[in-house]
């Protein structure tokens, strides 16, 4: 007989919300095993570091996608995203930058990138995302960003 797999998938609780007699606990479902790290840290009030660690490619995209957003757009803060760990964005990776910024402004927040790696720059410069989310290459720009 064969030993069956460890099951690699968390469950990782966002929120729990008291509504009337229910309690709703909002959850999201990730990966542990190494592929797409994502931690949030408090950088300042107001305003949450989203540090991104691994490739932001079709794979790391869909291994966090669904916590991202969800961590990410009901706050009532500003969010930072960190990618100084990140090598590579792929397409699918830019669709979640633009998707959490959007929704975040309609919120009267903002997202800001802080620290892309060249590689990642270059291609942010090719489809000219700073004209969309502004870039920082340091934490006081980046705070500063979310400020104007």
């Amino acid at each position: 007989m064969r030993e069956a797999a460890p099951f690699p998938y968390h469950v990782f609780v966002n929120e729990t919300v008291q509504r009337g007699a229910w309690l709703t606990v909002l959850a999201v479902v990730g990966r542990d095993d190494g592929a797409m790290k994502m931690d949030i840290q408090e950088m300042a009030p107001g305003v949450n570091r989203v540090v991104l660690d691994g490739r932001l490619d079709a794979a790391g995209t869909g291994e966090i996608e669904l916590r991202f957003t969800a961590s990410i757009a009901p706050a009532d803060r500003h969010a930072v995203v960190d990618l100084a760990a990140v090598p590579f964005v792929s397409s699918l990776g830019i669709r979640l930058l633009l998707t959490v910024a959007r929704t975040l402004q309609r919120r009267g927040r903002k997202a800001v990138i802080l620290n892309p790696q060249p590689s990642v720059m270059t291609v942010f410069e090719t489809v000219a995302l700073g004209t969309l989310i502004p870039i920082a290459t340091d934490d006081a720009e980046a705070l500063a960003l979310t400020a104007t």
